[in-house]
């Protein structure tokens, strides 16, 4: 018996059209399935937070590169407000939707990039106005509360910042008991931030539990470990690889009106990460407020002992003692040498990023890419670790530091990092409850 090829091509029509029906179906419900609203709209969210962030700090790091006054000490309290602030922003409760926590935060950045630069050049700070009025621009809907609740909720955040970085200051250094160290001759009659330390105080630290080793302390002579460090150096000096000097440029982020700070240069490593990285909204404000807190802090503990213990400059001590024509690859700030704030201030740094990213997590470095200043070409590192320790001792390359002020530099900063990491929240919390409830009293 014959079926008729019709009846054939029906059948198998019918077959075809179920098979197909059942696999969309299928893709459907998987697709449904791996669907989170909720889910998809935290995403959203972190992204615009990503987006908001990202563009403050970049410009943040652009327009300290304009300031003479960027020194390490003064834009270490410009990232603690920025991260502080945010960090408050974020937990507002009550009435304050996403949307308007975004307008806060654009806002909030706004003003403080105009308070700490008002003395750069026009065209650099009109380049504020005309970030805020894009980003406003861009954010939809607009804030459901109004601009006067806005702009009194922005005052409250910030007299909040304040009064957690303006606690009672710390007491007064120490006479200068340390008659047998070389002690450093200032370059003119104006030093650079002296008292910063006395008139501040740090957010989490404890000068008693991060206090300062003397200077070679586990020497037998001072006098002569000094010597031998600064011959060390010396000596290093005379025969630098272009690989010393691409190192020791690479990393040097001292030049005021040409690069941005020492602590810029770590921000501007984690702008670089963290725009190749997908986190969370809390992992992103948590991530700048505790960079902000760590430079802070470091700051503080490494101002104070700079002006304890005084100790000149490796320039100071070679041409004195050892060879009277022979000069550090660039001059030395005008302020002490012990300890080293750029290895203080990258152990910070890395002991933060090592604990959201991991201790094995690769980085290639373009913060200096297309210099013709100097050599600042592109380097890659196989962990955060290395990227810190290449940075302290680069100061030595540099002939600005002896070791011994980079080892301690190290040493404290690795210190310093990991307790911004436990204790960070429970010290804001204590100080500063971040709710809407607390504000608005």
């Amino acid at each position: 018996m014959k079926i008729s090829q019709t009846k054939i091509y029906k059948k198998f029509t019918s077959y075809s059209f179920s098979a197909i029906f059942i696999v969309v179906m299928v893709l459907l419900l998987a697709l449904f399935s791996f669907y989170n609203p909720v889910e998809n709209s935290e995403k959203i969210y972190a992204k615009e937070v990503k987006s908001v962030m990202l563009q403050w700090y970049n410009l943040s790091l652009q327009l300290e590169s304009k300031d003479l006054n960027a020194y390490p000490p003064i834009t270490a309290e410009r990232y603690a407000k920025m991260g502080i602030g945010a960090y408050f922003i974020n937990h507002l409760q009550e009435n304050v939707d996403r949307n308007s926590k975004l307008i806060l935060l654009n806002d909030l950045y706004a003003h403080y990039l105009e308070l700490f630069f008002k003395d750069i050049k026009k065209e650099d700070f009109d380049k504020i106005n005309l970030l805020n009025l894009s980003i406003s621009n861009s954010l939809k809907p607009k804030s459901k509360i109004s601009k006067e609740s806005e702009v009194e909720l922005l005052s409250k955040v910030t007299s909040k910042v304040d009064l957690v970085l303006n606690q009672p200051g710390r007491e007064k250094k120490e006479v200068y008991k340390f008659s047998h160290f070389p002690k450093y001759q200032f370059k003119s009659t104006d030093p650079i931030l002296p008292d910063w330390a006395n008139a501040k105080s740090s957010v989490i630290v404890d000068k008693l539990i991060f206090k300062c080793n003397p200077p070679y302390y586990n020497k037998s002579s001072f006098e002569k470990a000094i010597y031998e460090d600064a011959l060390s150096l010396y000596a290093q000096s005379q025969n630098l690889k272009n690989e010393d000097i691409w190192i020791a440029e690479f990393w040097s982020d001292d030049i005021r009106g040409l690069t941005f700070s020492p602590i810029g240069r770590w921000v501007n490593i984690t702008n670089n990460i963290v725009s190749n990285e997908s986190l969370k909204v809390d992992e992103l404000i948590d991530l700048y407020l505790k960079l902000g807190v760590g430079f802070y802090d470091a700051a503080v503990v490494c101002w104070y002992n700079k002006y304890k213990y005084q100790v000149e400059r490796p320039q100071e001590f070679i041409q004195k003692r050892i060879d009277n024509q022979w000069k550090s690859l660039h001059d030395a700030p005008n302020f002490p040498s012990y300890p080293s704030g750029h290895s203080i201030f990258g152990a910070v740094s890395c002991e933060i990023l090592e604990n959201q990213f991991g201790k094995n997590y690769a980085f290639t470095d373009d913060s200096h890419d297309n210099r013709s200043e100097f050599l600042g070409k592109k380097r890659s590192f196989h962990n955060i670790k290395e990227m810190a320790i290449e940075n302290a001792f680069s100061r030595v390359l540099m002939g600005v530091h002896y070791k011994n002020d980079c080892e301690e530099g190290l040493r404290l900063g690795f210190e310093i990092g990991n307790l911004v990491n436990k204790n960070v929240y429970y010290k804001i919390n204590n100080l500063i409850s971040p709710t809407y409830s607390t504000l608005k009293n």
